[in-house]
């Protein structure tokens, strides 16, 4: 010991040694949810008890570290040790709580810090919501661009990436602006005085944070004032002494547990999160309310939600007595207003009377998690004259509109919601429908009222995922197209479209605007006007109504010539297969699409309509579209010129749809319906449709000798996702998968699904590298999923494969085989 000089020599020679040896310990201080009292998360520290030097400060060991560039080796043992300490507490089904940890920026220079916290997870079977990032503001002044590339991976990824020790002194404004954050530290040296300037400057940085989505976590908090403070202007979480200094892990749940600290589970992490950016210091009237539809339990009420139903301020349990533990009528009210807002998952009204005010109250669900649910509530006295003349002059600029439009609906982009103005639901198809969607309600207006030929125009028009970047791009806040809208008779006149931002809603609100645009030529369809332009009036009749049948119809017909190529198609034939338009299609022959199982079959019978003049009624087909087998119904006769043959007409019907619509009791619809060969959920084939599918690629096989392989993938880590989150959330993330996989999928591939988020893909091929680089592909994809809805999720996906030729493989055994190899390796 006496070599060394002084405390950082001896620091930088033995900190291998140091971890080696267990001087080296990682304490955790709790992170507590401001809302609920619960521990939600923890931070990692590093502590140095070294045997001879005793007790080392972090100030004696972080510093000298980090000149010495050694202190990426204590950082990856704290990754190593907090994905222990975490797998550990899982093995024992104890609970367990997201971890932060912090890094510093020499350890981006001496190694991949993601992929030292990835092997990590991996290594210890660790969700990735359960690691945080936490790096520091100043870390990011001095090299601005590496770090950003650093905190979008980590993002990507799926971790959380913090910023600690936010407004510390640098660019933090511009810290912000620049760089993608889930969560600001905020120091609370802030509040050392505990000033009213001091409050204004927290209040507002956590109501900016707010505005930006990003949430807040204040830490030093040492007294019960600061708590209370922090949690009515909506800081989210909460962390220091007056909660727990930091300790070893047991330690530390053990002075939760005395203290009465309840523990977040992971899938209620992010109900609440849902109710934290609702919570801010506003004169609006603002209540948080958490319910089963039964019992009820106010979690945030502000001053001015209470001065409307109150003569004073009484606790949140004093609160929930006088509204909720009551035999009034207003309680029976509040409990058939939750029923409606469970149906129409809208914001929802009433009225009623409090002494002599005539109050306005609303609310909306905001979350929900296992049968419990978030109200997010507010109230007016609209017996005010303030509120009576803000309503009169909101009643003027309607009147004003009336003058201009025939249409006008209020979109809510925040609250999801499309609301008619003026001319009412004069378009829409669903109007009755509460529960609907923005998106739905524009989907029915684009199904049912928009001419086919302009519906892909009017798709992109409307679309919700880039119309806000299109309206600020122009200088008026408005964007407009002409499109052919349906009538109540029928037709289809031009209507001018117009989307436009309303003023002082920061762009969360827009105004929908339709009116008659006559200056337009009113033919419904080019295309079929220069066919017809030089035809007599009787063939212009015919064309007219051929038209018709393309365009509107629900039958999918087409078209061909002598050679066998395509010339045409309805829009119905388009929008089965997936295809934007006839040009996708036209000039080739079917054995180029690979839609069809058995195209030898219909090679034989297009060739007898076209040299023998015969017709061909439901001749049965199976058919892969996007990875979904369908059995179809196609009858195609000849179409003459002066006598001749000269082509091909037909059309197919999906044979599911046959026998939904007609009720007719077939041997398909028997097979199809009632045996159930298709998932519910996902809409692909279940394993006895696969059975179907592979039955025929096995008669390929023994006569055609046309090889296949079997891909069976699946999840890992399905049960656990369930088990944190519920069903609900399991089956969104396998419909997020399904889609995935369908648009990876070549043409002769189909997709079935099985359960537990187990995929089974049939491919014709004769070569394993193929089957290997669709199950990295699919898996890739899939993996990249990161979150559903919100909630974040980890996925490791597995496969298996193999060839029908392989050693001992018969078509019977397969899928067992695979099954069998999934299990030597587990």
């Amino acid at each position: 010991m006496e070599k060394y000089n002084n405390i950082s020599e001896y620091v930088v020679d033995n900190i291998e040694n140091a971890i080696k040896e267990g001087w080296v310990k990682v304490y955790y201080q709790p992170v507590i949810r401001s809302l609920t009292g619960a521990l939600c998360g923890m931070e990692s520290l590093a502590r140095w008890i070294d045997p001879m030097k005793g007790f080392l400060s972090p100030n004696k060991f972080i510093e000298p570290l980090e000149q010495a560039q050694k202190i990426y080796i204590l950082d990856c043992y704290v990754v190593e040790r907090v994905c222990r300490d975490i797998h550990d507490r899982m093995e024992k089904k104890l609970p367990v709580v997201p971890v932060s940890v912090n890094f510093s920026r020499q350890d981006f220079f001496m190694c991949d810090m993601l992929d030292v916290v990835e092997k990590n997870a991996m290594k210890y079977d660790i969700p990735r919501d359960f690691i945080h990032i936490e790096i520091t503001e100043s870390m990011m002044v001095t090299d601005s661009q590496m770090m950003k590339k650093i905190i979008d991976s980590f993002q990507n990824a799926g971790y959380e990436v913090w910023m600690d020790d936010f407004g510390s002194g640098y660019s933090s404004l511009t810290m912000l602006k620049n760089f993608e954050f889930k969560l600001i530290k905020l120091d609370m040296d802030f509040l050392s005085d505990f000033s009213q300037k001091a409050k204004d400057i927290v209040r507002a940085m956590v109501g900016m944070a707010k505005d930006l989505d990003i949430r807040t976590l204040a830490e030093g908090v040492e007294t019960e004032d600061e708590a209370q403070f922090l949690k009515e202007i909506g800081c989210g979480k909460i962390q220091g002494y007056y909660y727990g200094k930091p300790a070893p892990l047991n330690e530390m749940f053990r002075n939760l547990e005395e203290k009465g600290i309840s523990i977040d589970t992971r899938g209620v992490r992010q109900f609440y999160e849902a109710a934290c950016k609702y919570i801010r210091s506003s004169d609006v009237p603002i209540e948080i309310v958490e319910c089963d539809g039964k019992k009820y339990r106010t979690l945030f009420m502000n001053k001015a939600y209470m001065e409307q139903i109150f003569e004073d301020y009484p606790s949140l349990e004093e609160a929930d007595d006088r509204i909720y533990n009551t035999t009034s009528p207003l309680l029976t009210k509040y409990q058939e207003f939750v029923e409606l807002m469970k149906k129409t998952r809208q914001e929802e009204h009433f009225y009623y009377t409090v002494g002599n005010c005539y109050l306005y109250f609303r609310a909306k669900i905001i979350a929900e998690y296992k049968g419990k649910y978030l109200l997010k509530g507010t109230i007016t006295n609209i017996g005010t004259s303030s509120y009576i003349a803000k309503r009169e002059e909101l009643d003027g600029r309607i009147i004003a509109l009336h003058h201009i439009f025939s249409v006008v609906h209020h979109i809510d982009l925040k609250n999801n919601t499309m609301t008619p103005l003026v001319g009412k639901y004069k378009y829409s198809v669903n109007h009755m429908d509460k529960s609907l969607s923005i998106q739905q309600r524009i989907q029915d207006f684009l199904e049912g009222k928009i001419f086919p030929s302009d519906k892909k125009r009017a798709e992109d028009f409307l679309n919700l995922k880039n119309l806000e970047k299109r309206l600020k791009k122009t200088e008026s806040g408005i964007i407009s197209d002409v499109f052919k809208v349906m009538q109540e008779d029928g037709s289809y006149t031009n209507e001018e479209i117009l989307v436009m931002i309303i003023p002082g809603t920061h762009s969360s609100e827009l105004l929908l605007c339709m009116k008659d645009y006559r200056d337009l030529n009113s033919n419904v369809d080019s295309w079929f006007a220069k066919k017809i332009k030089n035809a007599d009036i009787e063939t212009k009749e015919f064309a007219n109504i051929f038209k018709s049948l393309v365009w509107k119809s629900n039958i999918k017909f087409f078209w061909k010539g002598l050679d066998r190529k395509y010339l045409g198609m309805s829009q119905a034939f388009l929008e089965y297969f997936g295809l934007k338009s006839m040009n996708e299609l036209i000039g080739k022959r079917l054995s180029e699409t690979h839609w069809y199982v058995y195209e030898e079959k219909i090679e034989e019978e297009e060739n007898a309509v076209l040299k023998l003049g015969n017709k061909i009624v439901r001749s049965s087909r199976r058919c892969i579209i996007n990875g979904k087998y369908k059995n179809v119904y196609v009858s195609m006769q000849p179409y003459y010129e002066k006598g001749k043959i000269v082509g091909i007409v037909g059309y197919f019907e999906d044979i599911d749809e046959i026998g939904v619509r007609d009720n007719i009791c077939t041997q398909k619809k028997t097979m199809n319906l009632q045996n159930n060969i298709y998932d519910p959920l996902t809409g692909l084939l279940n394993v006895h449709g696969f059975m179907d599918a592979l039955y025929d690629y096995s008669i390929r096989y023994e006569r055609e000798r046309l090889e296949y392989g079997l891909i069976v993938i699946k999840n890992k880590n399905h049960k656990r996702i369930i088990d944190s989150y519920g069903q609900d959330v399991g089956e969104k993330l396998v419909l997020l998968m399904t889609n995935k996989m369908q648009n990876l999928l070549d043409y002769d591939c189909v997709l079935s699904y099985s359960k537990d988020s187990i995929f089974l893909v049939l491919v014709s091929t004769d070569k394993k590298e193929r089957l290997e680089k669709i199950a990295r592909k699919i898996c890739k994809a899939v993996n990249s999923i990161k979150e559903v809805e919100k909630v974040p999720v980890t996925i490791v996906m597995e496969y298996e494969y193999l060839l029908r030729s392989d050693e001992g493989v018969t078509d019977e055994n397969i899928f067992a085989k695979i099954i069998d190899k999934f299990a030597k390796n587990d």
